[in-house]
């Protein structure tokens, strides 16, 4: 059974993503919302991450520009090859943003953009891997993108 370990994760986002969010459902307590981000094993992470992340971050997302839909997964932020690479985080197939003037450069790359991850993903995020107790996760430009 051992061999087959590597096949829970994706297997557990999966069944998860299709469950609703805890909020709606009498006793279930997905993802150890009571335990910060830094504090989670990964059965917790995933669990957070189907039960709050991914449907909150969606609903933000498809505020911003419905045609995200259907098509917002779990690959939207963690990138095609996110089961290969454990789901880690930066993300190389994000635009990846400049080191020096970041937030300048963004601003006149595409303003519109920017202004939508500063005033609402980052601190959407920022709050989602932080409710709980435990040392808190830096939340930034960088959490996401890689730099250049």
């Amino acid at each position: 059974m051992k061999r087959y370990s590597h096949l829970a994760a994706p297997v557990l986002v999966a069944i998860l993503g299709c469950t609703p969010s805890p909020k709606n459902v009498p006793g279930v307590n997905l993802g150890a919302p009571e335990i910060a981000w830094s504090e989670k094993n990964e059965e917790q992470r995933f669990g957070h991450m189907a039960a709050q992340v991914t449907p909150q971050m969606k609903a933000l997302f498809e505020k911003y520009d419905s045609s995200y839909g259907d098509s917002f997964t779990c690959q939207t932020c963690h990138g095609e090859r996110a089961e290969l690479v454990g789901w880690k985080m930066p993300n190389p197939d994000i635009s990846p943003l400049s080191k020096e003037n970041t937030l300048q450069e963004s601003l006149e790359y595409d303003a519109d953009v920017t202004n939508f991850m500063m005033a609402d993903v980052t601190p959407a995020l920022k709050t989602l891997l932080n409710t709980g107790t435990g040392k808190p996760t830096t939340v930034n430009c960088f959490s996401c993108h890689t730099a250049e």
